[in-house]
């Protein structure tokens, strides 16, 4: 044994130097972007979907170029029940504005509106990761020793690291009608992630800031979170889980008065929960009182998704849905109507997998490697410093996140009647999976720190092979489910009206392509053409009237008159 210990140690020390060496971490780094993007191409690159396909060429038009008229326009007639029974205006406005947004980039860069959407997800999956950062180092927990402290540097590391792939694992990119929010209405489903967390980072900020200077701080947190609760029934559903979530991160919270009175002890965090509640429910109450005076409401036929309807089943499907694979069905349907052959687990996928979990183990080892630790180790359970309490926190708010997200969006009509499999979850498919992806980690995190070895080791393996397993196996399918989603019929037709307006060509060729195009697109449809097509012809002539001075097609043909 003693003649192995001088090889070890230099092996030991040649990894050392290996892991610290400056140009790892960048080169780690730089492969794991580049896989990540690779493992979420299908998504980010899927060509606009579902309503926003015309809405990109109304919202311009209708708003006279004015961002500050698409925002405000909804809002005017936020009350306006009579024309939609819903209260998300403002969920309204920010798509207006991002689909004037996207169209100005397209046709100033002259490229497809698709790509400006893959840089919108870019941004909004890389703002998932700040969020989980910034409420991760919000987190507090009371320790052995009686002391209130922040999670460990290297528990928040490690989560953070590990959540790029972890999320994007999740990802899908079949199409259910307009369910899939991997796919569709980005700000919405990828937003919600984030909302959640950041929301939560901020009411553990005030609450500790109450704690603190009561007298000084109540009147503009009373004002903030009776703003935010507002704003809250003016937006999307999914947003209303904040409500909730604020409770019970508050209640995990521990006080900063521990030895004081009941009401000393609670004041900030029962101020800053009531101040968003109370004004949120009153504002609700109105709004579907409204709601439940309009006429619609007696022929039932208010739109689908404010009708409430629950079924265990749809929640077991809308939650089932989120999770990673599950779509082999789906897939199946696809390639047999193409013709193609089904997309097994290949050498480049595999190898994209291994680039990506081994980079992100790598960067990993070199944060450990470089981290000088002047205290005790948070994974001895004995230690003050021990951050399992914290975690567990963390737990219980991740787990209210993806069964809150999962049960509000699958209470709905729509989701009742849409969603008969669990492949793909009502909207709710990134926060569900990414609230998952971050509890898992966690997870892996407490079993790590396990006195018994082995535990830790096969947490690490078992993710290790999960992480590795779904690139490799669900990759391929998401390939080629994104080639025959853009080969449809329909998505042909918008992405041919989207690149027209954006390369705006005026000699007459163009105008001949186009026109014929049209001509086409009508004589495929004959009497049944499906209500979202006009919108897009007539959204065609006015996009294209907007940014260039001159008619989509000089015969105008197909549009409304």
């Amino acid at each position: 044994m003693s003649q192995r210990d001088p090889s070890r140690r230099g092996l030991g020390a040649t990894r050392a130097r290996l892991l610290t060496s400056p140009r790892v971490r960048p080169l780690a780094a730089a492969v794991y972007v580049a896989t990540i993007l690779v493992v979420l191409a299908p998504v980010l690159l899927s060509s606009v979907g579902a309503d926003d396909r015309y809405w990109l060429l109304i919202k311009g038009p209708q708003a006279d170029g004015s961002f500050v008229s698409a925002f405000w326009e909804p809002v005017r007639h936020a009350f306006d029940f009579d024309n939609q029974p819903r209260s998300t205006a403002l969920s309204f406005s920010e798509r207006a504005v991002l689909a004037m947004a996207t169209m100005k980039v397209a046709t100033t860069f002259a490229i497809p509106p698709f790509m400006v959407w893959a840089g919108v997800k870019i941004a909004l999956f890389v703002l998932m990761l700040v969020a989980a950062r910034v409420f991760l180092g919000q987190v507090r927990y009371r320790g052995r020793d009686g002391v209130v402290r922040g999670l460990e540097p290297s528990s928040i590391a490690f989560v953070t690291i590990l959540l790029p792939v972890a999320i994007a694992i999740g990802a899908k990119s079949q199409n259910v009608s307009s369910f899939n929010g991997w796919n569709n209405y980005p700000t919405i489903a990828y937003g919600a992630f984030s909302a959640y967390l950041l929301s939560a980072a901020l009411v553990l900020r005030l609450s500790r800031t109450l704690d603190r200077r009561y007298a000084r701080g109540v009147v503009p947190v009373v004002a903030l979170m009776a703003f935010i609760g507002f704003v809250l029934n003016l937006s999307y559903e999914l947003t209303a889980l904040i409500v909730p979530l604020t409770l019970v991160v508050l209640v995990l919270q521990p006080s900063g008065h521990p030895d004081g009175g009941l009401w000393r002890r609670w004041r900030g965090r029962a101020t800053v929960f009531l101040s968003l509640a109370v004004p949120y429910t009153v504002v609700f109450w109105w709004i579907r009182r409204q709601i439940s005076q309009m006429a619609c409401q007696a022929t039932d036929s208010c739109y689908e998704g404010t009708v409430v309807k629950i079924e265990p089943r749809t929640l077991l499907d809308n939650f089932v849905g989120a999770l990673p694979g599950n779509n082999s069905a789906l897939v199946t349907e696809q390639v047999e109507r193409a013709g193609v052959p089904f997309p097994h687990a290949s050498v480049p996928s595999l190898v994209v997998a291994v680039l990506a979990v081994g980079a992100a183990w790598v960067l990993w080892s070199t944060w450990r490697g470089r981290e000088t630790p002047d205290r005790e180790t948070p994974d001895d359970p004995t230690s003050a410093h021990d951050d399992t309490r914290g975690l567990l926190a963390v737990l219980v708010v991740a787990a209210t996140m993806a069964v809150g997200s999962t049960v509000i969006t699958g209470i709905s009509e729509r989701a009742v009647e849409g969603l008969t499999a669990g492949s793909v979850s009502y909207r709710s498919g990134v926060v569900t999976w990414a609230s998952l992806a971050l509890l898992g980690l966690v997870a892996v995190r407490l079993l790590a720190r396990s006195r018994r070895r082995v535990v830790g080791i096969g947490a690490y393996a078992a993710l290790t092979a999960v992480l590795v397993g779904c690139v490799t196996l669900y990759l391929p399918r998401n390939v080629v489910s994104a080639q025959l989603n853009r080969a449809e019929p329909a998505t042909v037709f918008a992405d041919t009206i989207h690149r027209e307006i954006v390369t705006g060509e005026l000699k007459p060729r163009a105008d001949d392509r186009r026109c014929a195009a049209l001509a086409a697109e009508l004589v495929r449809h004959g009497d049944s053409m499906p209500a979202s097509v006009q919108p897009i012809i007539d959204g065609a002539y006015l996009s294209f009237e907007m940014f260039h001075d001159a008619p989509y097609c000089s015969t105008g043909i197909g549009r409304t008159p």
